[in-house]
């Protein structure tokens, strides 16, 4: 019986890799981000379904502003605009700091059953062969 270890890492560079994960974790979450505004603008949710309609009389009142009926969970914007991301001890959070605009996003999300605020399987897996890729590296 016998354990063979092939290569064994260097383990100078990888605490210094390990440190840079804040880097790779804030391009993460802006990638994600920007994936659920894109996605939710094109009026799709996180499961690759459209989105429920709106009522009559909100559709009336997009309307004659000037906006399309079509839901896009956007009037101006502010709601997706108002999506940040912080760091917590065991990763990164993705949020809305701002009350008015976490509000919306409940409200859309939760009550209405719009899934926006939510990872699409294609987001998973390039969030996971990212991170993959990462450590990985981190063994050569």
């Amino acid at each position: 019986m016998a354990i063979k270890i092939l290569k064994t890492p260097n383990l100078k560079q990888l605490i210094g890799r390990v440190s840079k994960t804040n880097q790779l974790l804030a391009s993460l979450a802006q990638f994600i981000i920007t994936g659920i505004s894109n996605r939710t603008q094109r009026g799709i949710d996180f499961n690759n379904r459209t989105f429920k309609s709106y009522n009559a009389a909100y559709k009336t009142f997009r309307t004659n502003k000037g906006r399309s009926s079509r839901v896009n969970l956007t009037f101006n914007n502010q709601m997706l605009n108002a999506m940040r991301f912080k760091k917590i001890n065991s990763g990164v959070m993705i949020h809305f700091p701002d009350s008015v605009e976490n509000t919306k996003a409940y409200y859309n999300h939760e009550e209405q059953g719009r899934e926006f605020f939510g990872l699409d399987s294609n987001q998973e897996r390039y969030i996971m062969n990212s991170i993959r890729d990462y450590i990985s590296k981190s063994f050569k």
